[in-house]
């Protein structure tokens, strides 16, 4: 159980990694939506482990699907304001 943990958390910290280096904002938003999938399984791990309630569950679900919302209503506007979704080129305009 631990062993899978560890493997789960070392995922995470890769993806994160792979989260500050990449210059799109629609691969950072598809990178952050991994690394919140593989803490829901790690909870889900630790909850089932515990035995413990599952309702924690569903919020953490609930907050999954409003950041990933924010996110995508971010893409949308930045696109339409300045017509890439590059940070880079983003930057470049201020």
């Amino acid at each position: 159980m631990i062993k899978v943990c560890l493997l789960f958390m070392m995922i995470n910290f890769v993806m994160l990694i792979l989260f500050m280096v990449s210059s799109i904002y629609l691969i950072m938003l598809i990178y952050l939506e991994f690394v919140m999938l593989v803490n829901l399984f790690i909870l889900y791990k630790f909850l089932g482990y515990l035995n413990l309630e599952m309702s924690f569950i569903i919020y953490f679900l609930i907050l999954m699907v409003s950041e990933a919302v924010v996110g995508l209503t971010l893409l949308v506007l930045m696109i339409r304001m300045v017509g890439s979704d590059s940070i880079l080129f983003f930057n470049l305009k201020w």
